[in-house]
């Protein structure tokens, strides 16, 4: 068996396909019909899963050239058998639901298509991917889905990325390398959306603030560890593969999700990036962003010594230049002159 076994090629027709309720491209989303019944041959539960599709995920397109093209099997639908002639969807959920959306128009008389048009949708050759010659099906299932949708087709979001990197290191025990190598993406990426991916599900986890997190707030998680100062400050576990320090990261949500406050500041993810750090380094600066969540005061703050002490350096550079057009100079000033090269040199050398 291997995580992928061979696919059998099948044409049913389309009244015959469901889409999938489970699909990994809803993972995290808000506004999924998931108060619906949970049967997949459920007829409400189909119909607001194609609108759902045909509205968020840019099936409209896809609509348009099965219209006027036919539906042209490029790239075949996968398909997982429900029950004797009936089939769910597990690659291919976006090209259902624009077939299923072109045949209810023309059912409707809201559109009119050519023969060979209609010819295409009446059955829709498919592949299938058999359950019982897989060694874990939910793998094999969404390691296809990933492959294409990683590095392919109509890319999924980061923290569904993040979820296929996660099964394969922890349910398969691939290394970073391997999975890299699976999905098409460099072995720094996979551990970036490894990393990313369990940050942000700490916060869809966490009781406070879990109905107000959604995917697109994967950014913060993925600056908040790329960034050692927010990385240290937050208390990342490498054994626990999440955030320990509850205090900070309690105030951390709060600066990330919108308060219902007027003016209230909001952290953005590129102030995680750019901004946290310096703050995080300097007591003063960070004291005032706890104080006051304003970000650019506290990043303000920290910078002004450093602005002070180019300033000084530059006061410094200065005077050593004219200091070499004095040709009579002490013993008293050299001196000097050799203890601040002993400075300079042992700072350079700390750095370097």
């Amino acid at each position: 068996m291997s995580l992928i076994p061979t696919l059998e090629k099948l044409s049913i027709s389309s009244d015959k396909l469901f889409l999938d309720i489970k699909n990994p491209r809803f993972l995290g989303e808000k506004g999924i019909p998931t108060s619906l019944s949970s049967e997949y041959t459920d007829a409400k539960l189909q119909e607001e899963l194609r609108r759902y599709l045909l509205v968020k995920h840019g099936v409209r397109p896809l609509v348009e050239s099965i219209s006027q093209l036919g539906y042209l099997a490029i790239d075949n639908i996968v398909v997982q058998e429900l029950e004797p002639h009936k089939y769910v969807v597990v690659e291919g959920n976006r090209r259902l639901a624009a077939i299923k959306t072109v045949l209810g128009d023309i059912k409707r008389r809201v559109l009119d298509v050519s023969s060979s048009v209609l010819s295409s949708l009446a059955e829709i050759e498919v592949l299938v991917l058999p359950k019982d010659k897989c060694e874990d099906f939910e793998t094999a299932a969404m390691l296809l889905q990933g492959v294409r949708h990683i590095s392919g087709a109509k890319s999924w979001g980061p923290f569904q990325q993040g979820r296929l990197i996660e099964q394969l290191v922890n349910c398969e025990g691939m290394t970073f390398k391997d999975a890299a190598s699976t999905v098409g993406l460099s072995a720094s990426r996979v551990a970036v959306l490894l990393r990313g991916y369990y940050g942000l599900k700490q916060l869809m986890e966490f009781p406070e603030f879990a109905g107000k997190a959604d995917t697109s707030m994967f950014s913060y998680f993925e600056y908040a560890h790329l960034k050692c100062p927010v990385r240290q400050w937050l208390e990342w576990d490498d054994e626990f593969c999440c955030y320990m320090n509850d205090e900070n990261l309690r105030f951390f949500y709060q600066c990330i999700i919108p308060s219902s406050e007027k003016n209230s500041p909001v952290l953005l993810s590129r102030h995680v990036r750019d901004y946290l750090p310096t703050v995080l380094e300097h007591d003063e600066a960070t004291a005032l962003f706890f104080e006051t969540r304003d970000i650019r005061a506290a990043y303000f703050l920290a910078t002004q010594n450093n602005l002070v002490s180019m300033q000084r350096l530059e006061e410094l550079t200065s005077s050593i230049k004219q200091i070499e057009r004095i040709h009579n100079i002490s013993e008293k000033e050299l001196a000097l002159i050799a203890k601040l090269n002993e400075i300079t040199t042992n700072i350079l050398k700390n750095k370097n």
